[in-house]
């Protein structure tokens, strides 16, 4: 692989996620973006029962009724991540951008 082909999927304003098998250098297939009401309808039990458990991933997780509402007053976008091996999961942010990542962390 060309170092000028590996890029960096960068989150901003993140309110939460879960992601698993991070190979940390996944290769990402899909990157769907979602209505947040559709990841909490599809993940919500999860989401609970971490919360339950960890208080993760954050305070917004004890009434998902209301943290739809309060994500979609602030313009919050749901993501949906997978790759062609390992890495899937959720994210919960305001948007993401594709970086080109600096070669020199390839080494």
């Amino acid at each position: 692989m060309d170092a000028g082909d590996v890029r960096t999927v960068v989150f901003t304003a993140v309110a939460g996620y879960h992601l698993l098998n991070d190979a940390f250098g996944n290769i990402i297939f899909a990157l769907e973006e979602v209505s947040v009401e559709r990841l909490l309808a599809e993940h919500g039990g999860q989401i609970v029962e971490s919360y339950r458990i960890s208080g993760a991933p954050g305070p917004w997780a004890a009434d998902l009724t209301s943290a739809a509402q309060l994500f979609a007053d602030e313009g919050m976008k749901g993501f949906m991540l997978s790759s062609s091996y390992g890495l899937s999961g959720w994210i919960i942010a305001g948007d993401y951008r594709v970086e080109p990542r600096d070669p020199s962390a390839l080494r």
